[in-house]
């Protein structure tokens, strides 16, 4: 059987509505098929999460051969793949401008942009992502601060210390495949019974989200429990299975709760669900076997082989025992070797250290073709001079960065596409907070410009800009066109605001001109 790469997309076809009966009922059915699926991931997770800091496949490495010299040595290639290439994507977070010429628009941006930073949204990005990059999917949770923090000035916490593992999310089983749950879930002890009756009872909490309302199951291995949430409502506490993220109170004959993006985001790597070096594991595990072997034959030549010619050793006795020998073995561990040479009396005995070559430089090559397979197929490139007098773009394209910028490409843009559902997530709540400054804000209005740690040419781009400007193009399409800045709107705004300041100074100068001349003219006459 082929091995499978990337992690299952789970899917259903029972879809929640929002009643609350109705959901009570198919949520437990939705997780109990899920959980195999997810389990199937977990496993695989936890291979990879092991191989991510230890490479453990090196540690099975076993030798029959002088046994007691076995290095099983690693470098942590899948560490520094991961990292380095995170980082290249997600090192400078995401930008969010403003898609809209309005100053009132890009004032509420910039409050969102406040919003963003004081809620710590770099560190969240890049923990999600760098979680993704191991095993192919990171969460983020998004929830309504309390009453507290938004006096103080927040308007959506965001949580991203989600263990993959410990987390899904599952879709409809349509064309579109529209998110209808998301599953945060942990294992508890809680003591039951009294006295020395009293046992711990190991069960699961099932945290679940829909669009309407959080859920939280209690778990025993056999039936999935609904656990209450008390609300006030009208100044009445009321009891729900399924507590509500946002209530409309408008209506005095029910209750109507207000439908809301799923809360639980999930950060898959590429569209495949594959992580950031899986696919390059068997060269991983050939280049540390091939430095492990290399360190063992060191170690041989550096310790020894003991060659006995002619020289005896002992008799053997009728049970095959020699006392002498064994005592030899025993210490010079299994290193003696001796021989009996057909020379005769034209060869004296004699006793020497073999030497054990090692053609280091053939390792070497190898290693280093391995090294160049590996960082190929994990699209990391190399800093390293080639031949050649080539420059700029073209040591770029040889060291492999355009292969980074096409990895780049796929990773940011998947990232991007789940971030447009964060940012609608947090106008939603935004919008339910009567003084948050950009509740207004709709996520047409923002624009979410990656900004990555590529390797740019600015005399290219400045050049590229300098000559769609003499084309006659306007500042902002050249800037857009050129990605000479991040914020093409905001530089047009500056560089406008900037000639009309020059402007104004030029002319400020030629009216001083003028009227230090006309006074040269008066005290002439």
């Amino acid at each position: 059987m082929a091995k499978h790469y990337g992690r299952y997309k789970i899917l259903t076809s029972l879809i929640p509505n929002g009643d609350l009966a109705h959901d009570a009922a198919i949520i437990p059915e939705i997780i109990e098929k899920a959980m195999p699926i997810h389990k199937q991931n977990i496993a695989e997770m936890n291979r990879l999460y092991d191989y991510f800091f230890n490479q453990t496949d090196i540690l099975s490495k076993d030798k029959t051969s002088r046994p007691e010299i076995n290095n099983k040595i690693s470098k942590p290639i899948c560490y520094i793949a991961c990292v380095r290439k995170n980082t290249y994507c997600f090192g400078k977070p995401f930008q969010f401008i403003s898609a809209q010429a309005e100053q009132s628009k890009q004032e509420q941006v910039k409050q969102l942009n406040d919003a963003l930073a004081a809620d710590n949204y770099a560190g969240h990005l890049t923990e999600c992502t760098l979680n993704s990059s191991w095993s192919a999917l990171g969460y983020k949770y998004i929830e309504r601060p309390t009453n507290e923090e938004i006096e103080e000035g927040m308007f959506f916490k965001t949580v991203t210390d989600i263990d993959p593992r410990q987390a899904f999310c599952v879709y409809s089983n349509t064309i579109d495949k529209e998110k209808v749950l998301g599953v945060i879930f942990y294992d508890t002890e809680e003591l039951e019974g009294e006295g020395q009756n009293a046992i711990y009872k190991t069960y699961t909490i099932f945290n679940v989200f829909t669009k309407w309302h959080k859920w939280v199951f209690k778990y025993d291995g056999q039936l999935y429990v609904p656990q209450p949430f008390n609300i006030i409502i009208a100044g009445m506490p009321t009891q729900l299975l399924g507590f509500p993220y946002d209530v409309d109170l408008s209506t005095s004959d029910r209750l109507v709760v207000a439908e809301r993006n799923i809360p639980l985001l999930e950060y898959q790597r590429n569209p495949q669900r594959i992580n950031d070096f899986e696919l390059a594991i068997d060269l991983i595990n050939a280049s540390n076997m091939i430095i492990s072997c290399a360190i063992d034959k060191i170690q041989q030549n550096v310790d020894y082989v003991l060659k006995l010619r002619d020289i005896y050793v002992g008799e053997w006795d009728d049970e095959g025992k020699n006392p002498v020998y064994d005592t030899i073995l025993k210490y010079l561990q299994a290193n003696l070797l001796p021989i009996e040479s057909n020379e005769g009396a034209t060869t004296q005995p004699d006793a020497t250290i073999m030497d054990v070559p090692l053609d280091i430089t053939q390792v070497k090559d190898l290693l280093g073709f391995i090294k160049q397979e590996i960082y190929e197929a994990l699209f990391i490139p190399t800093r390293g001079q080639g031949v050649g007098q080539d420059t700029g773009k073209a040591v770029e394209r040889r060291n492999g960065f355009t292969e980074l910028e096409d990895f780049a490409g796929i990773t940011v843009n998947c990232v991007k596409a789940t971030e447009r559902d964060f940012l609608r997530l947090v106008l939603q709540i935004a919008k339910e907070i009567p003084d948050c400054p950009f509740k207004d804000l709709k996520a047409k209005d923002v624009i979410i410009k990656d900004v990555r740690n590529n390797i740019e040419d600015m005399q290219e781009q400045t050049q590229a800009f300098a000559t769609l400007i003499g084309a006659g193009v306007n500042r902002q399409t050249a800037y857009e066109i050129t990605k000479l800045v991040a914020d093409a709107i905001d530089t047009t705004k500056l560089d406008e605001a900037y000639a009309i300041a020059q402007a104004k100074k030029e002319a400020d100068k030629k009216e001083v001109v003028n009227v230090t001349e006309d006074k040269n003219v008066i005290e002439t006459a």
